[in-house]
Parts: structure tokens; C-alpha cells; sequence
């Protein structure tokens, strides 16, 4: 070969190589309006928010149009999570249930499900792990961060006092609490962490090989041992070990109590089947039904105040919801916040976040 035929090969290769990596990128974007309380006691600039999508819909972008302008926020769907392990023939074994923990709690309903939505079961973990490893590696993990499904709603004012009134005045460092809000069984609503809570899930965790001594007939330590942290270790039993067919909110419940911790389910207000959503539950089932009330206007009085003075997240949104939802509860902040978020919270939150990725 030549050497201009050289030279050009180099520079495709170089650019494939650019393309993968651009492909790969989970991208921390900037709070483009971030909001922060009086006193500037906490900002949305501190609370990071991870969304999880699909490139088959762009639903976040409902979301990015509205409540998610507030937050600095990571969009991660296949191309940021592109492995899923299958513990058996994805053709056989998921349809069947045998393996899928879900149904064993719920009967059928997690059977017949197309092979993208098992994967899919395996994203919020994959991403939160690589968020962590982003967040060590410049050694700043955020104040709070949300995971959150890309079909859910998130009020920014309710979820700012929530979560001040959660956290320690007197704290010099931040929160030394491991504090996380969210439930095993309503994960759509989403899950929430506090900076204590995110650095166990960072914490190291020794992994010892041992070997049998026939002479001592015992165990031995060998030399060469290796260190992980717990969300690897939580990551590896989902990736072809025991948790390889739970359910995303199961996985993510187990994990959390593995490292010693437990989530504290707020449902009453992180609603799982939001009543101006698409979706609500049949009484005394597992079923869904469609939501003939999708707009905020169209529900009665008391599920109007729920949304504005109490609801933190709402699962289940389309555009009209979404929208609906937003319009109803932004006058719920101050008009004055958005101009003090810039002196509150880590690195000021009128400022934009960096961005940041990993390879």
C-alpha cells in the first residue's frame, strides 16, 4: 500500500474512531434556568438529574422543553449503555418468565415483552455506574441527583424544599446521611439520591482471590487481590449474575440494600401512575388502563392542588400532560429565584455546568 492510501486509511479510521466516541458520550448539560430557594440554601443547580431514554423516541425532550431546563441533567439511552446480558435465549427464555423475577410477583405481566424492553431493565444501572465513575473522576459528586424515567415529571420547587428539608444545617461538608427517596415497585416515578447515599454506592469494595491449601487444609489468601466499588459490584450481578432478569426497580432496590442502605418511599408524592398521565391502575389489578383526564384543567380541585403544592414526580406523561403540568406549576416558585440561584449552591448555580464524558 502506498503511502497516500496509508495516510488515508489513518484518517478514516481516525474519524470511525471520533464517531464512536461521540456516540458514547454522556454528556452532563447546564441548568438553563436553575432555581434556588431563599437564603440560597439549595439550588437546582446542586440536584443533578439522569434521565433515561431510548433513541427509538425522543420523549426527553418533552421534559428538556420544560421542567428539565431547571436542572443540570445526563440523557442516557442505548448508545451510552449499548451491552445487555441475557441469562438464557433472549427468543425463549424472558418470554417464558421462568427467569424474569417480575413475574413471579406479577403473574404474566412482564411476559411478551419485546427484546429492547428487557434490555432496557439494565440501563438505569449502567448509566448511574458510569455517571459515578465521571463524578469521581473530577472528585465532585453532586449534592442530590434524581434518576428519572423520560416519561415522568418532576416539579423543581417541591423537589427543592423536599429535599432541604432533608438535609443537615449543620453539616460543614454536605450531607453526611445516606438519604434515598423512591420504591422497588414504583421506579417510574424515579429515584433519589443524596450525596452521602451516592458515595457508598462509590465506595471501594476489596475482592480477595482464595485458593484451597491441601498441606493446612484451609483457605488461603492469594496474592493479587483487586478493589471495586459497590455499583460495580451491583452492575455485575445484573450483567449475566443473579439480578440478570429483575426488573429495573427491583435491581436498583436490591443494590441499595446490599450496600446497607434502604429507600424510603415517598408515594404520596412521587406518584407512579400520575392522574393527569396516560395511564392509571384497575382497581384490585396489575392492569393499566388509558386516562381519559390528561390535562391539569380537566381534573377536579384537589388533584389540582396536589400538583402544584405537593407533587414532587409524575410518571406515565405524554406532550399534553407534560405541558399541562408544567404550565400549572411554575408559578409555584418565587419570580425572584432564578436571579439568586447564581449565588446559591456549589459552583453558582447561574453559571453553566461543565460539561464532562467518559470514553
Amino acid at each position: 500500500m502506498r503511502g497516500p492510501a496509508i495516510a488515508a486509511l489513518i484518517v478514516v479510521l481516525c474519524c470511525v474512531a471520533l464517531c464512536v466516541h461521540a456516540e458514547t458520550t454522556l454528556q452532563l448539560r447546564a441548568a438553563q434556568v436553575p432555581l434556588a430557594l431563599p437564603g440560597g440554601s439549595l439550588s437546582t443547580a446542586d440536584i443533578h438529574v439522569l434521565v433515561i431514554g431510548s433513541e427509538t423516541r425522543e420523549d426527553w425532550k418533552l421534559q428538556a422543553d420544560t421542567w428539565l431546563q431547571h436542572f443540570p441533567h445526563y440523557i442516557a439511552t442505548e448508545q451510552h449503555t449499548p451491552k445487555c446480558k441475557m441469562c438464557g435465549s433472549p427468543e425463549v427464555t424472558p418470554h417464558k418468565g421462568s427467569l424474569f423475577e417480575g413475574a413471579l410477583y406479577f403473574g404474566d405481566r412482564f411476559h411478551h415483552r419485546p427484546l429492547d424492553w428487557y434490555c432496557a431493565q439494565q440501563r438505569p444501572m449502567q448509566a448511574l455506574a458510569r455517571v459515578l465513575a465521571q463524578a469521581q473522576a473530577r472528585a465532585s459528586l453532586p449534592k442530590w441527583l434524581v434518576i428519572i424515567d423520560d416519561d415522568t415529571a418532576l416539579h423543581p420547587w417541591n423537589a427543592l424544599k423536599m429535599m432541604a428539608a432533608a438535609q443537615p444545617s449543620t453539616a460543614a461538608s454536605g450531607l453526611d446521611k445516606p438519604i434515598l427517596y423512591g420504591s422497588e415497585y414504583r421506579g417510574g416515578a424515579g429515584f433519589i439520591f443524596n450525596r452521602a447515599a451516592l458515595q457508598n454506592l462509590s465506595n471501594p469494595i476489596p475482592v480477595v482471590d482464595m485458593s484451597w491449601d491441601r498441606q493446612l487444609l484451609q483457605w488461603t489468601e492469594q496474592q493479587g487481590g483487586s478493589m471495586v466499588t459497590g455499583m460495580d459490584a451491583c452492575v455485575h450481578r445484573l450483567m449475566g449474575g443473579s439480578w440478570c432478569y429483575m426488573h429495573s426497580d427491583h435491581a436498583m432496590g436490591r443494590c441499595v440494600q446490599s450496600l446497607g442502605m434502604q429507600l424510603t418511599d415517598k408515594k404520596e408524592v412521587m406518584e407512579q401512575n400520575c392522574p393527569v398521565g396516560t395511564k392509571i391502575m384497575v382497581a384490585m389489578t396489575d392492569k393499566h388502563e388509558e386516562n381519559q383526564i390528561r390535562t391539569v384543567e380537566a381534573a377536579d380541585a384537589k388533584t389540582q392542588a396536589w400538583i402544584r403544592n405537593d407533587m414532587v414526580s409524575c410518571h406515565h406523561m405524554d406532550k399534553t400532560s407534560m405541558d399541562s403540568t408544567y404550565e400549572a406549576i411554575k408559578g409555584s416558585w418565587a419570580a425572584s429565584s432564578s436571579s439568586k440561584a447564581g449565588s446559591a449552591g456549589s459552583g453558582g448555580a447561574g453559571k453553566a455546568a461543565p460539561a464532562d464524558s467518559d470514553s
